[in-house]
């Protein structure tokens, strides 16, 4: 929990913050399986439902694709990037001066 109030006054994305993240995004899909579930016993499902079903699916990939991709989270313990923008490794830096 203390990683948690930590992570909010630092920089980056640390490993207990996503994972109450993807905790409390997958706690969205009981409401929606259970709404899907409902419908479907009735005997007709509603296209919203499923509509529902694939953005809630689709905000969790992207969210956790988008952490993966930046490297925002710190996973290895080193620091964040300081922004998204910014160089990560020398060689980066070296690559970035070249195109500017």
């Amino acid at each position: 929990m203390d990683d948690l109030v930590k992570g909010i006054f630092e920089e980056g994305v640390n490993t207990s913050t996503l994972v109450i993240l993807n905790a409390v995004l997958l706690t969205l899909f009981l409401p929606i399986f259970a709404l899907l579930y409902l419908t479907l016993k009735a005997g007709f499902a509603y296209v919203h439902v499923l509509i529902f079903l694939s953005l809630a699916v689709g905000l969790l990939i992207s969210i956790n694709w988008f952490v993966l991709q930046v490297g925002i989270a710190d996973h290895s313990g080193a620091p964040p990037p300081a922004a998204l923008g910014s160089p990560r490794t020398e060689e980066d830096t070296a690559a970035h001066e070249k195109t500017k």
